[in-house]
């Protein structure tokens, strides 16, 4: 019991950052800001396009989650709507219900 109360005391989510990026390897990757894929060399493979690519700093295994993924055939975007360089980088608005 006291370790749940230890993990609930810390934070689960400080937890996760120092277990995941800090204590284990980060890893740098290039997205793009038009589609939201993994570029490599700020080119992306989708958008045919050669162009400066915002930097993000992810769990070397969230990467290698991403490439399994495309090689599946499925695209995990990632939205950077917190970055200029997005291209529509107003906060999304929540609408009443």
């Amino acid at each position: 019991m006291c370790c749940a109360s230890s993990l609930i005391g810390y934070g689960a989510s400080g937890l996760l950052i120092e277990r995941l990026m800090i204590s284990s390897d980060s890893f740098p990757i290039q997205v793009c800001a038009h589609c939201g894929l993994i570029g490599y060399d700020n080119w992306c493979h989708f958008c045919k396009k050669l162009e400066k690519m915002p930097v993000l700093r992810v769990p070397y295994g969230c990467k290698l989650l991403f490439q399994e993924l495309q090689a599946m055939n499925i695209l995990p975007r990632l939205r950077l709507a917190n970055y200029g360089d997005a291209p529509d980088a107003e906060p999304a608005r929540h609408k009443a219900r």
